[in-house]
């Protein structure tokens, strides 16, 4: 597995533990779940809020950044204005929207949000197209905001806009395929969500999405896999909301002091690799047929539904940092 710089892997293996500590499994535990999620906190005096807002790496991966805005009325407002300032550390990410761009208004009504910016000069492309979905990706992170309009000067330059199904799309599947979104590490400190194509005749979904993400990305510039070379699923098995996840001795033998780390990145990249099967609310890992023992989390592990439910903001060098370990 890619190792980041050192720095930045500290900081990931200290949120990951403390956040993995927080994961449901008894009452207390989901206590303390309910509590992250919600990210209420004091921040220079006033409430705020932990949202998810859409910045891109050097190669134009779209990741999700988990940050704080004002607790208050504007939320859909102050999550645009992260997008035009970009991530407060520039060494990995940066921002999608142009320099000079306002937000002339924004309201939300009936779960759409109205979004009507100024200083936009170029309006077509693939700058522009991953700006619009950056805005898009971040605003329908919000519960009462399923489609955005966006205005130029008042004037609409298109439909009403869903989010959307696709994100990073990677080549290496057939292009009739069926979508099915990984997530791979990026410089150690994020996961990257990405979007293969699965064969069309493919039955078994969930056991072929989980043997790609064990492949890893396959040489695709910037990503590095998740789990440790060698890696096998021996095999997948489902009761209700729950799937077992059995597999080979090589998925933990990377830290053979205990230190868990490569397997704390890979359960998270797990989990939001599962949240995109409805019917999958829980999982429980194996390996080689036996119960895997995870120091601080009990099995079952709940399946996050936002990118704040494991991993919140996290306070780096004073700043307010995205660690969304991390669609």
């Amino acid at each position: 597995m890619q190792r980041g710089l050192g720095r930045a892997s500290f900081v990931l293996l200290v949120i990951i533990m403390l956040s993995l500590w927080a994961l449901p499994g008894c009452a207390e535990e989901n206590v303390l779940q309910e509590s992250a999620r919600a990210e209420v906190q004091e921040v220079s005096g006033s409430k705020a809020r932990a949202v998810t807002v859409f910045y891109q790496t050097e190669e134009g991966y779209l990741v999700p950044y988990n940050t704080l805005v004002p607790d208050d009325e504007n939320v859909a407002r102050h999550i645009v204005e992260k997008l035009i300032a970009g991530p407060p550390e520039k060494e990995f990410l940066k921002g999608t929207l142009p320099e000079g761009v306002i937000v002339r208004g924004l309201y939300v009504k009936n779960e759409s949000a109205f979004l009507d910016l100024g200083g936009v000069k170029e309006k077509e492309g693939a700058a522009w197209h991953q700006a619009v979905e950056s805005i898009v990706l971040s605003l329908t992170e919000l519960p009462d905001v399923t489609t955005v309009q966006i205005l130029l000067d008042g004037k609409e330059i298109d439909k009403p806009l869903r989010r959307p199904g696709i994100i990073n799309p990677i080549s290496g599947g057939p292009p009739d395929g069926r979508p099915s979104r990984l997530y791979f590490s990026y410089h150690d400190v994020y996961l990257v969500p990405v979007t293969v194509n699965l064969p069309p005749e493919t039955e078994e979904i969930v056991s072929a999405t989980i043997n790609w993400l064990i492949s890893g990305p396959q040489g695709i510039p910037g990503l590095s896999p998740v789990f440790p070379e060698g890696t096998r699923l021996l095999g997948l098995k489902r009761e209700g909301d729950l799937v077992y996840l059995n597999f080979s001795k090589e998925a933990v033998l990377g830290d053979k002091k205990n230190n868990f780390s490569e397997q704390k990145i890979t359960l998270a990249a797990l989990a939001y690799t599962l949240r995109q099967f409805p019917g999958i609310k829980r999982f429980a890992v194996l390996v080689d047929g036996e119960p895997y023992a995870i120091p601080g989390l009990k099995q079952p592990i709940t399946v996050p539904e936002t990118y704040r439910d494991w991993f919140g903001v996290a306070s780096s060098r004073g700043l307010l940092r995205l660690l969304t370990i991390s669609g």
